[in-house]
């Protein structure tokens, strides 16, 4: 599992949409798509429900949001204070 992958899985699940995340962020859904597939291969468990009104996270998807927003946290506190501290 990757940071990068983690970002693409915040974005997907809160804006139910891989298009509407590739275009936030500023990548190709096709980019977007993969790193998906990429994740619930590697936990070996599906975390999103894809339907026509959009996506949807699945049990184990809400759960895995809700570690990753921590993650996103952790990674957000370390680089303020190390990299976009002000001077």
């Amino acid at each position: 599992m990757r940071l990068e992958q983690i970002e693409i899985f915040i974005k997907v699940a809160e804006l139910h949409s891989m298009q509407k995340a590739a275009d936030v962020l500023h990548t190709t859904i096709q980019n977007v798509s993969k790193s998906m597939k990429a994740l619930e291969y590697e936990l070996d468990t599906p975390l999103l429900v894809r339907t026509k009104q959009g996506i949807f996270l699945t049990a184990d998807g809400e759960y895995v949001y809700s570690e990753a927003k921590k993650i996103q946290l952790h990674t957000k506190n370390i680089l303020d204070r190390y990299i976009n501290k002000s001077t």
